[in-house]
């Protein structure tokens, strides 16, 4: 599944996008993977949540940081960067 210009552009019926004008979601069986959410009064900043946890890889974030594997990531920043975390 791949997210395109905020279309998905493969995958299956359990995949949705939901889409708004500062925001998108994309859900797998109804819970909420990736999303992505604007800043209208901070433009070029985008706010991300992350849970891949349903697609069975263990990387998601909460209040405590980013949790990568049993890696706890907090007070990092990427920027500039086409790729923060790359998995293989």
């Amino acid at each position: 599944m791949r997210v395109v210009e905020n279309g998905l552009t493969a995958g299956g019926p359990d995949a949705r996008v939901l889409k708004s004008e500062h925001s998108v979601v994309l859900l797998l069986r109804g819970v909420p993977v990736v999303t992505a959410m604007a800043d209208p009064s901070n433009m070029g900043e985008i706010h991300l949540r992350v849970d891949l946890r349903p697609l069975g890889i263990q990387l998601f974030d909460d209040a405590s940081g980013l949790h990568v594997g049993s890696n706890l990531h907090t007070g990092n920043r990427v920027s500039n960067a086409a790729t923060g975390i790359s998995l293989a």
